[in-house]
């Protein structure tokens, strides 16, 4: 793809911006509505990939529901043939894993200040169900006043059924959370830790973990404890350096529960209200891995997917020697209530959410292994929570074309329905302003949405014209002697604002009168009287 490439008579790339393993990232010019926006271009090989190009697809459209000042914004998504891309809010400024490149550590104020604008961010995400499964500072927006915008929500899903480079991963594994490394489900807490990595890389200047190959730190994520950030940076408090520590927790159960947690305590820290909440009780036993390390260098080569080599490099060392525990029947509880009592156990939870029109939203319906069966501490259990009726949200519409939003409504499982019409000061003419139901609303699949489309700008009425004045005159009139001694057709006609008609029609002689003839007229009047088809007399009046 080259500069100055126009996608879909529409958007005409700029400049590069960025690269990365997934996609090139442009800067480009949306002619129909004239402004600049970012375009992530797929690279070629994954777009091959039917499984990636949808899963892309659909992580940017649920990515272009969240509305959030640390958000960059996702506007649309499309192809021009072979070519698929994601069309996003240009943020001016910097990544800030650039900006640690050219300051270095950052001052502690400066961090924590950004690490809450970044929880803001995953917080008002993770209400919407949207885990970001890839915060690292490449992902992190610098805007030139000094506030953060968090790209790319998501995505990292989509990356996952498809391969991957392996420079990407020895990009993201630094980031990675002990469960994302070793192949389990994650969810907001996996977040938490991959900000908690970069609050201490913000604070450090280095990262918890360093290894000679993706498969070495995934290691460590998972059985080593990082070092406490003071030791590198010796200005750092107890009360931040737990805040950090916090976050990096491998026991989820003493990790911050959600982003919304660990906001609460940045700020509390920003505030200066030590209430004793911050440091961390007793480390634990450092867990060292077995004599099967050596099996890891078998393992490195095959890295070729986005977490899932390092899960099998991380399976290859786990210990085996875990004691044995009994599967309680969590069918129909909560899934809050299902996750505690399944750790309490030291079972490790994988959670798969499917529309069930038979189970309440948000409890189990199914589980693995079966009530009864006997497992080891620390295996996993998956768990099948009910999201209710199947539903499907709206999709974003607007600003399309009603045939390109009818295209977008039949992929999500819905009906177009009737198009009307409305001005709008905003909105192009001919484009979709606004949908019924609303976007973003969860509706059941095949629900008909009607289009508003817009009509432009509504014109201002013409003025007014003013009524024409009225009245009334008597009309007299003598046929002259020169017309012979015969009788003579007579004719007389009225003009005025409501156009012409006869209003006398006789037979007359040499030196008759006609009777006198009383016309109403309306606005400026002309009276013709014609004697054997010729005009012998005419007059104006009114207007």
């Amino acid at each position: 793809m080259t500069v100055g490439t126009l996608l879909n008579d529409r958007y005409e790339l700029l400049r590069t911006i960025g690269e990365g393993g997934m996609a090139v990232t442009y800067e480009a010019h949306d002619r129909l509505l004239d402004r600049r926006v970012a375009l992530k271009v797929m690279r070629e090989a994954l777009a091959r990939d039917p499984a990636f190009v949808e899963a892309f697809r659909r992580e940017a459209q649920a990515a272009a529901n969240l509305s959030h000042e640390r958000i960059a914004g996702v506007y649309d998504t499309g192809a021009d043939g072979q070519t698929h891309y994601i069309v996003m809010e240009l943020v001016e400024g910097q990544d800030l894993k650039a900006l640690l490149r050219s300051q270095g550590p950052l001052p502690q104020e400066r961090a924590v200040e950004i690490a809450i604008e970044v929880a803001e961010a995953l917080a008002a995400a993770h209400d919407r169900g949207i885990v970001h499964r890839d915060i690292k500072p490449h992902n992190i927006l610098v805007t030139p006043d000094g506030h953060v915008k968090v790209t790319d929500f998501g995505l990292a899903r989509a990356t996952t059924t498809a391969k991957a480079e392996t420079d990407v991963i020895m990009g993201s594994v630094h980031y990675f959370s002990p469960e994302q490394a070793r192949g389990d489900a994650v969810g907001p807490q996996s977040d938490v830790y991959a900000l908690g990595v970069v609050l201490f890389e913000m604070l450090t200047g280095k990262v918890p973990f360093e290894g000679e190959n993706a498969v070495a730190v995934a290691h460590k994520q998972v059985y080593d404890r990082p070092p406490a950030p003071h030791g590198l940076a010796p200005e750092i408090g107890p009360e931040l350096d737990g805040i950090v520590l916090r976050c990096l927790e491998k026991d989820l159960s003493r990790r911050y529960a959600s982003a919304g947690e660990l906001l609460s305590y940045l700020v509390k820290f920003r505030a200066g209200l030590d209430e004793g909440l911050f440091a961390l009780r007793a480390p634990r036993r450092e867990v060292r891995p077995t004599r099967r390390w050596m099996r890891w260098a078998a393992v490195a080569a095959g890295v070729v997917a986005l977490g899932g080599a390092v899960a099998a490099g991380i399976a290859l060392s786990r210990p085996r020697a875990k004691p044995a525990v009994t599967m309680p029947n969590v069918s129909d509880w909560d899934l809050a209530s299902a996750e505690r009592a399944l750790s309490e156990l030291g079972c490790e939870v994988q959670v798969v959410r499917e529309e069930s029109g038979d189970v309440e939203p948000g409890r189990v319906f199914q589980q693995q292994p079966p009530a009864g069966a006997r497992l080891e501490k620390g295996d996993a259990v998956k768990l099948w929570v009910s999201l209710g009726a199947q539903r499907v949200e709206v999709p974003n519409v607007v600003e399309m074309s009603p045939e390109r939003a009818g295209e977008r409504l039949e992929k999500a499982g819905l009906r177009r329905g009737a198009t009307s019409e409305e001005f709008s000061e905003t909105v192009p003419a001919g484009y979709v302003m606004v949908t019924e139901p609303p976007v973003g609303l969860g509706v059941k699949k095949d629900t008909v949405v009607a289009l508003v489309v817009s009509k432009g700008p509504e014109e201002e009425p013409p003025e007014p014209k003013p009524e024409p004045a009225t009245g009334q005159e008597t009309i007299t009139f003598t046929v002259p002697d020169d017309v012979g001694p015969s009788e003579v057709k007579v004719r007389v006609e009225l003009a005025d604002a409501e156009g012409r008609r006869v209003v006398y029609d006789g037979m007359h002689a040499a030196g008759e009168s006609i009777p006198p003839l009383r016309v109403n007229y309306s606005g400026r009047a002309e009276a013709k009287v014609y004697v054997d088809g010729k005009v012998r007399w005419s007059r104006t009046f009114g207007g």
